[in-house]
Parts: structure tokens; C-alpha cells; sequence
């Protein structure tokens, strides 16, 4: 006896844990990969050298150049990658995700680009607001761990893990 609740051939496939590999964008149109075995290197940017590790990477350096450079990082599906910004804020990416930065802060707010999902360890600054930007929202807080998800369907979820945002549409 046939049953037809479940279709004949059905094919399955593994979904291997993510990870760590992306792909740097430097603000002069340089494409850097990163993520593989013996790619711990600094690359020198004016305002900040970066520090590249297999799943990690960092940005030292205060020193002002008056110009805001902007990196983008890019997270292709099925890997994931962490980013210390150079106020000393941890930005974890999920796959299929990009952020778009400052090599050095700048003026009076750190304003950040998302596509995707990434979870936020934003370094205390009560000086200077952190404003994480999508598509459809601002989302401000000045130190502060919360995770932005843009991939939600016909919304943008936000969840707080400690201390307070606002957010404006």
C-alpha cells in the first residue's frame, strides 16, 4: 500500500556547521580573503592597522586622518566572521551577511551599515552613540550587546541581550 503523504525520491542534504571565512574590502577597491589556514597578516590603512587572524580580525591605531575610510566586510553563505572595530566594539557576523564601516570613527556618533545578521559587543562611549543602519531602521545605543537580524521576513528583528536601544524607522 502506497502512502502519498511522502514523495518518493525526496533528496537530503548535510548542513555543515559555518565556518570562519570572508572577505575584506578595503576602501580603495581591494579584495582581501580571509578565513584560511597561516592568514595571520597586518595590513597597514591610514588611522589604523589591521590585524588579520583565521577568524578574527582587528583594527588598532587612534591616530586622526580627517578622511572617513570605509571597509566592508562580507560574509559569503556558510561562514561566519568577528571583527573588533577600532573603538574596541566585538561585531560577530552570521552568513550571508556584510558590514560596512569606518577604518576610524569620526565626528560625533559610530555609525555602521548592515546587511544580514550580527551580533553587537559595542564598546562604551558616552561621547559618541553607536548607530547600527539597514534598510529599514536605526538602531542606536552607546554601549550595550544586541543582536540585528535583517533576513526576518517583512521585518527587521532586534534582540537585546544587555543594557538599553532605540530604535527609529
Amino acid at each position: 500500500d502506497k502512502d502519498d503523504r511522502y514523495p518518493v525520491g525526496l533528496m537530503t542534504e548535510n548542513i555543515l556547521p559555518g565556518n570562519a571565512k570572508a572577505e575584506l574590502i578595503l576602501a580603495d577597491g581591494e579584495r582581501i580573503l580571509l578565513g584560511g589556514p597561516d592568514m595571520d597578516s597586518i595590513l597597514v590603512q591610514p588611522g589604523a592597522e589591521i590585524h588579520t587572524a583565521k577568524e578574527r580580525l582587528s583594527y588598532i591605531g587612534r591616530q586622526q586622518t580627517g578622511k572617513i575610510q570605509y571597509n566592508i566586510l562580507q560574509i559569503p553563505r556558510g561562514g561566519e566572521y568577528s571583527v573588533t572595530l577600532q573603538d574596541g566594539t566585538v561585531v560577530n557576523l552570521n552568513s550571508a551577511s556584510e558590514l560596512r564601516y569606518p577604518v576610524q570613527f569620526a565626528g560625533t556618533e559610530r555609525k555602521v551599515f548592515l546587511t544580514g545578521e550580527a551580533y553587537f559587543q559595542v564598546a562604551h562611549d558616552r561621547q559618541k552613540a553607536f548607530v547600527v543602519v539597514t534598510d529599514d531602521i536605526e538602531v542606536k545605543v552607546y554601549g550595550t550587546e544586541f543582536n540585528i537580524n535583517t533576513r526576518v521576513a517583512d521585518y527587521v528583528q532586534t534582540t537585546l541581550v544587555r543594557g538599553a536601544v532605540s530604535i527609529k524607522t
